[in-house]
């Protein structure tokens, strides 16, 4: 069995049918996986199926603003080769 180390490897993210960075998934995940002195939890509840019955659930998520995420997008364009087109009608960075 071969294990793969993702954080070792080169990744590739398509931007596809948006034009600007603010509904950006990979920012998200960023966001996530940083660690920041303002970044905040809170908690949220929803109905869920636990052991087959219905249950209502409280958890922890984070607070995304995402206000910053054109600005984030524009330092990265500005640092990283941006590969931009046009397919159709929509946008795709790559």
């Amino acid at each position: 069995m071969i294990l793969l180390d993702y954080e070792s490897c080169l990744w590739y993210a398509i931007l596809d049918g948006v034009e600007k960075y603010d509904k950006n998934t990979s920012i998200h995940l960023a966001d996530v996986r940083a660690d920041y002195p303002l970044k905040r939890y809170a908690n949220e509840s929803s109905a869920m199926i636990v052991d087959g019955k219905r249950q209502w659930v409280t958890y922890e998520i984070l607070v995304v603003d995402g206000e910053d995420f054109e600005q984030i997008g524009e330092a990265f364009e500005a640092a990283v080769n941006v590969n931009k087109l046009a397919l159709a009608t929509l946008w795709r960075r790559v």
